[in-house]
């Protein structure tokens, strides 16, 4: 008999479910999800509501193994509660933070409803996403993140760990095991998933795991090693690339991959099918990241060098204690070249007074209100923090054109080289300045 909740009042239930087992899969991984909910038929609804949006498994061939109500560790104790959401109006789609200060995650929860009923007309089915923090009063360090996604019906959230930026997982164990160790591992070859086409010349690629519980190893912010043999007999072809999914994503890494004519590498990623394979070794840490190392740090890049530099945003925004402020001067040839633009404009809406983006165009479009031309002086003088306040950083990463007009080259891959082009000239000294 379902606990029906004749008060209305929302109740925390942890829901373990999985596909059914069949003879090819005889023990099926299990998906666990925290369901906001007013009784347990509504959190199994919501349960596999959910999971059919991950593409994970439908409620025809699957069972729930069970559903428990969490309780709150600390009921007596005042906790603030931060609240990332996404909600539907009459005026459109809109990002909002909110914070209450309840005793526990369903009072915060549930003011959050009211609250949005009250004063933004917003209904229950309104509400797309919330990402929630929480920290004992007046304590400031906060709790693991949870992400708690709403469906378009029914009254009824549920919460999931949260670690990528754009594709969202079932909580999964803390200590997974890791791909790329580093040191003598050697290299690794792993079969392509999938890719995708983003524009005329760009393919996003998922390379899986052989363990679909693993992930990469990778910290931020790090590379891998990709290589190729074209013949028998011929010279491997090595390049480095900055995978742009969250090192915390299990199951696979993603490239995003510009091929260029006559690059060896671009070319031979692009023309692979699902199921080969390719070569990777590392990580290999190019700058490693302290959350509030530095106060504000500037990305300057230039078409595919935009994955260390995400690599580096989505490390920043994801974690709760990091305060640091990020601005992005990023160059292309056609709006279309604009990569990861959506994951972009997903980090502005949500981070207004910690995240700009400055967008230029070689070939812009009539409409197009960003900059025209290259990188300039005047625009990176106009954006970028003077060179007097301390505590900044800014890390360059592009085409080799672009690196010399803007730091000058690198010498080696360990070896910065001297500054030169507009930041020396805008009075920023090497220290100040990271090139990928």
């Amino acid at each position: 008999m379902a606990d029906w909740n004749i008060t209305g009042r929302l109740t925390e239930y942890q829901v373990i479910g999985r596909h059914l087992p069949t003879e090819a899969n005889p023990t099926p991984k299990l998906y666990r999800m925290r369901i906001f909910a007013p009784n347990t038929v509504v959190a199994k609804s919501r349960f596999w509501y959910f999971l059919t949006q991950l593409r994970k498994v439908k409620k025809a061939n699957g069972e729930i193994v069970s559903i428990n109500v969490i309780h709150e560790k600390r009921p007596l104790k005042v906790k603030n509660f931060g609240i990332w959401l996404r909600y539907d109006s009459r005026s459109g789609t809109h990002n909002m933070y909110k914070e209450f200060r309840e005793m526990s995650r369903t009072d915060a929860v549930e003011a959050l409803y009211q609250d949005m009923a009250a004063r933004h007309r917003a209904r229950f089915g309104s509400i797309h996403s919330a990402r929630q923090y929480s920290t004992e009063a007046p304590k400031s360090k906060s709790l693991a993140p949870v992400y708690a996604a709403v469906g378009a019906t029914g009254l009824g959230i549920g919460l999931y760990r949260y670690y990528s930026s754009g594709a969202t997982t079932a909580e999964a164990p803390k200590d997974r095991p890791k791909v790329f160790t580093g040191g003598d591992q050697g290299w690794i070859d792993l079969k392509l998933l999938d890719s995708e086409t983003l524009s005329h010349n760009t393919k996003r690629l998922r390379f899986e795991f052989p363990d679909k519980e693993a992930v990469s190893g990778l910290e931020v912010a790090s590379v891998l090693l990709t290589k190729f043999t074209p013949a028998e007999g011929e010279k491997a072809v090595i390049r480095p690339y900055t995978p742009t999914s969250d090192e915390e994503q299990p199951g696979y890494l993603e490239l995003v991959v510009k091929r260029y004519p006559n690059g060896p590498m671009s070319e031979h990623i692009h023309s692979l099918n699902p199921a080969q394979p390719l070569s990777f070794k590392g990580p290999f840490p190019k700058y490693p990241w302290e959350a509030n190392k530095h106060e504000h740090i500037c990305l300057i890049a230039g078409g595919t060098g935009i994955a260390p530099m995400w690599q580096l945003a989505r490390q920043i925004f994801k974690n709760p204690e990091d305060k640091t402020k990020v601005t992005l001067v990023f160059g292309n040839v056609t709006e279309e070249d604009i990569l990861l633009k959506k994951e972009l404009d997903e980090l502005e809406n949500t981070y207004p007074r910690r995240f700009k983006a400055f967008y230029v165009l070689d070939n812009p479009p009539k409409e197009w209100t960003g900059g025209k031309g290259f990188i300039t002086k005047e625009l990176l003088k106009t954006v970028l923090p003077e060179p007097k306040e301390e505590n900044i950083k800014i890390f360059v990463c592009g085409p080799p054109g672009m690196y010399k007009a803007i730091s000058g080259s690198k010498k080696s891959l360990k070896d910065q080289g001297e500054l030169s082009g507009i930041l020396k000239d805008l009075g920023y000294s090497a220290e100040q300045v990271f090139k990928f």
